[in-house]
């Protein structure tokens, strides 16, 4: 019966980080397409929007996805944790296949940004803001 309650809360928070993700990487895609546009190196432009984002999607994962009251440097270094690894794929992609293989780096982004987001989700539910049993039914 635990399990059941583990995942009751599953759609409700995959709504909000949608809502939260969408939000943030929608203004984030934008920033990028006017600085790549206006010169600035793809991989440059992609590590100054993701760190930005990281501290936006904290608050509002924080907040609203996970709804966590626990301890800010706890779950803040997991995060940094899980978001440097969701960096990290981001970069390997737009360089595989932007700079090595050729294809446009606005859609190699524009297919990441789905791709490391389901990434970080499984991590952030599984690593950063699991639920315990006091607080399953939130």
């Amino acid at each position: 019966m635990k399990w059941i309650l583990r995942y009751s809360n599953l759609p409700r928070q995959l709504a909000s980080f949608s809502f939260v993700g969408l939000s943030s990487n929608l203004v984030g895609y934008g920033a990028y397409l006017l600085l790549v546009a206006n010169g600035m190196d793809p991989l440059i432009a992609v590590t100054l929007l993701y760190s930005i984002g990281v501290l936006v999607s904290y608050i509002g994962n924080k907040r609203l996805t996970f709804r966590d009251t626990g301890n800010v440097l706890s779950s803040g270094a997991r995060y940094l944790a899980v978001y440097f690894m969701g960096y990290l794929l981001n970069l390997f992609l737009i360089f595989w296949f932007a700079v090595r293989l050729g294809f446009p780096s606005q859609i190699v982004q524009a297919i990441a940004i789905p791709l490391v987001a389901i990434v970080l989700f499984a991590l952030l539910r599984i690593f950063v803001f699991r639920p315990n049993s006091s607080s399953i039914q939130r």
